[in-house]
């Protein structure tokens, strides 16, 4: 970097002597690069990693981009303020020699942000995002994912989220997240000590047809390393069993309801009856096969009186 009135922010990592300047120009809102491998007494030819961002910052000057190491890594990531205006990161993961592409950028937030923030051993980012009276700072997890095979099944009362182990580790505790898109994931649960979570919160939802996405991000001793998932996507939930009835007779109860529609792609066998005093009591006690009723004739069941008889259903 020849002239450094050129530029009006400088940002350097060094990482066990190779050092990298990171500079926004000052005219083209550039973001370029120099590397030295020898503690800074030799230097490469500037590198463009981020082309005409345009002057359209909504974040402060000096904090329109930031760089930092993952996981103590050779990962480096590189984030910023694009032109449109949200928060976005390229990275290297052989110490800054090689970068992917401009154009394979990774949009953190699709909302407006600014003024992102890493983490370095954690791989976290954090930004600001504005709202109608205020500015919300929000935090992601970015780098290679190193929690893998995630896997999400729905059942008739929970989603079943499982993972696999962080590199082969367990780690001491994982906390997942969920959302209705791929960047807005809320804190959804924290388990320590194993690999696999059941969401009861969807339990009214299940028969919803839009989507919902998972992440788990697992953390260490003193969270000394985060490690985390891809964003999974779960399309398809259980299908809904619609107009379910329940008629009282002399010593039974008559439960019927509509068939699945065959249409949806599901090939049902059997209809399971479950019973409980609450929705998340329930237990199994009949099972009809492909019938659409079943009469409940409380055998095994000792009530005071067949007219006092409350169903909640």
């Amino acid at each position: 970097m020849n002239d450094y009135t050129d530029y009006y922010r400088m940002q350097a990592l060094n990482i066990n002597g190779t050092v990298l300047i990171f500079a926004n120009h000052y005219y083209r809102d550039d973001i370029d690069m120099a590397l030295s491998k020898d503690k800074g007494r030799t230097w490469s030819n500037e590198v463009t990693l981020v082309a005409n961002r345009g002057t359209t910052s909504y974040g402060h000057m000096g904090t329109s981009f930031t760089a930092g190491v993952l996981y103590n890594s050779s990962e480096i990531a590189l984030a910023y303020e694009g032109s449109n205006n949200k928060i976005q990161y390229i990275y290297s993961t052989d110490w800054g020699a090689n970068w992917v592409s401009e154009t394979q950028k990774i949009i953190v937030d699709n909302n407006t942000s600014f003024n992102p923030l890493i983490s370095d051993s954690k791989g976290l980012l954090v930004y600001s995002v504005p709202n109608s009276t205020n500015v919300d700072l929000k935090v992601k997890a970015i780098g290679r994912p190193m929690i893998s095979e995630i896997k999400l099944v729905p059942h008739f009362q929970y989603i079943n989220v499982t993972w696999s182990k962080t590199n082969g580790t367990l780690a001491n505790g994982y906390m997942i997240f969920k959302g209705n898109n791929t960047w807005d994931l809320r804190f959804c649960a924290q388990v320590d000590h194993k690999t696999w979570f059941r969401d009861y919160s969807e339990l009214y939802n299940m028969s919803r047809r839009t989507p919902i996405y998972y992440c788990v991000i697992g953390f260490y001793e003193n969270w000394s390393l985060i490690a985390f998932s891809n964003v999974t996507k779960l399309q398809n939930r259980l299908p809904l069993i619609e107009n379910l009835s329940a008629k009282s007779g002399y010593l039974y109860v008559n439960l019927s309801w509509d068939p699945i529609d065959r249409s949806l792609g599901y090939n049902i066998t059997d209809y399971v009856v479950y019973r409980g005093k609450s929705p998340e009591s329930l237990q199994r006690f009949a099972r009809c096969g492909e019938a659409t009723w079943y009469n409940d004739t409380f055998r095994n069941i000792t009530y005071p009186c067949p007219s006092l008889l409350k169903l909640d259903l």
